[in-house]
């Protein structure tokens, strides 16, 4: 829930087809979701210009707590999955992006859920983070075989344990022609 003049004001999410479209109705987060009906989540990869990645740390008292994550979240209604990537890179851990640091790494489905990941290609530093105290205890900056380490020790949520696949995939289309910017 957001908060609005001091009131929790509940948050609502654009209802999707099966093929990625806005259908105009939109949903309250912490509702069931009808049969059919898709939702958007999004995921912010910040990754420096020594490979490393962005890490946090999930609060124990959210779902996945204590576990290690990319920034992401539920894309609000109006939004679009980048616009939703940048306001919850702001909120989570106090650093603004721009559209322009952007790209698309990878989109899939996974069961009533459209899942966007965006990389980032900055270094800010760890002590520029303001790290949102209910969602986030801590950030860390990890190479490739710390990630890998990490995800196989089971302490990455799991939706964010395919960065290093997604960006080799990439890495394959862009040098076989498709156009995509790595």
């Amino acid at each position: 829930m957001s908060t609005e003049r001091g009131k929790r004001v509940p948050e609502f999410f654009d209802i999707y087809d099966r093929d990625k479209n806005r259908t105009g109705k939109t949903w309250p987060r912490g509702m069931p979701m009808k049969q059919g009906d898709y939702r958007l989540v999004g995921y912010a990869w910040i990754m420096n210009q020594d490979g490393f990645v962005l890490l946090t740390r999930r609060h124990p008292d959210e779902v996945w707590g204590g576990y290690w994550e990319c920034t992401g979240g539920g894309v609000q209604a109006g939004e679009t999955s980048l616009q939703g990537m940048l306001r919850e890179l702001k909120e989570e851990i106090g650093v603004s992006f721009s559209e322009k640091e952007a790209s698309l790494l990878h989109s899939s489905l996974d069961g009533n859920v459209w899942v966007d990941s965006w990389i980032f290609n900055k270094d800010p530093a760890l002590s520029e983070l303001r790290l949102q105290p209910k969602e986030v205890t801590r950030a860390i900056w990890v190479c490739r075989a710390e990630y890998e380490r990490m995800r196989r020790q089971g302490v990455l949520v799991p939706a964010c344990t395919h960065f290093y696949e997604w960006l080799e995939e990439r890495k394959k289309n862009h040098e076989s022609g498709d156009g995509k910017n790595i």
